[in-house]
């Protein structure tokens, strides 16, 4: 009999070392298709991160907050960089 691994991987079966078997597997892929189907934008790894997180105690709604700002923070600094670059080719 296989001993029972910390809390959050008994919790979904995620755990982050992925060695929960099937279910661990399975849980993940119904996570990552509702994912896909609500257009999170999320990649397999993110989600796995996210879960654990969850699992680990992190409220989800301030987690989701967290998430929705630093996309909001990467996007200013792509425009920045774009708009940067753009000046530098200007000035050639």
């Amino acid at each position: 009999m296989k001993p029972a691994g910390p809390p959050s991987e008994v919790a979904l079966g995620c755990g982050a070392m992925g060695d929960g078997g099937d279910g661990a597997q399975e849980t993940m892929d119904v996570l990552m298709e509702i994912s896909t189907l609500l257009n999170t934008g999320l990649d397999r790894a993110t989600l796995q991160i996210l879960v654990e997180l969850i699992e680990a105690g992190v409220h989800p709604e301030a987690l989701a907050r967290v998430v929705l700002e630093l996309r909001r923070e990467l996007q200013a600094v792509r425009e920045k960089e774009e708009r940067c670059a753009t000046s530098l080719l200007h000035d050639a």
